[in-house]
């Protein structure tokens, strides 16, 4: 079987799927790992591939994947790592660790047809520019942040690269702090909007 995958913000350039088929007990379990707004994208990310489940992993390349071994109808987990994406409002090129998993359904028809068609939801992008004091980007810098709600949760931390920036995609809505060792803290509010983009700058303490 064949996906094709398509999105309203990007094009897919390349990059590596995981199908990872569900029975009901460990799809509701995971599904509501998923759904937990207090974990981020990598924590759960790592679980699930950390866990011993039949899957497959194909790259993928301009929307479209290898040929995977779908034989039977049923809810899998699609997972998308490793990303290279075009952004389509502005043309510009993004890499993205790891996305949300997508939840698919592949019915009689679509085994039939031999084709899957999977549209990803919105994304929402925090971009996190790190500077020194002398203005220029901090590259290597720690960044780190917090989810903050009624049970904050605790601090994730990620590097900046060499160019002092840090790219974190499927954001959920909600408050957050952001910030790095030499840097003061932000506080970002991300809302329902069709804004995907949200340019986050951490400069040095006075």
């Amino acid at each position: 079987m064949l996906i094709n995958i398509s999105s309203s913000q990007y094009r897919l350039v390349k990059g590596t799927l995981t199908l990872i088929e569900m029975s009901p007990p460990l799809f509701q379990e995971i599904e509501s790992a998923i759904s937990d707004p207090l974990l981020p994208v990598a924590n759960w990310a790592r679980m699930l591939l950390d866990q011993d489940l039949l899957s497959q992993q194909v790259e993928v390349r301009d929307d479209a994947t290898q040929e995977l071994q779908i034989t039977g109808t049923g809810k899998f987990l699609l997972l998308l790592a490793d990303l290279t994406l075009l952004r389509i409002l502005d043309n510009t090129p993004l890499f993205v660790s790891v996305l949300p998993p997508v939840v698919i359904h592949v019915t009689d028809k679509e085994l039939q047809n031999g084709t899957l068609n999977v549209h990803l939801p919105q994304q929402k992008l925090f971009r996190i520019r790190v500077f020194d004091r002398d203005g220029s980007p901090a590259a290597n810098q720690l960044v780190s942040y917090q989810s903050i709600r009624e049970v904050p949760t605790a601090w994730y931390t990620v590097r900046a690269d060499k160019n002092g920036e840090v790219l974190l995609c499927g954001v959920n809505t909600g408050s957050y702090i952001v910030s790095s060792p030499k840097c003061d803290p932000v506080g970002v509010i991300v809302e329902h909007s069709d804004l995907d983009d949200l340019e986050i700058i951490l400069q040095p303490r006075a």
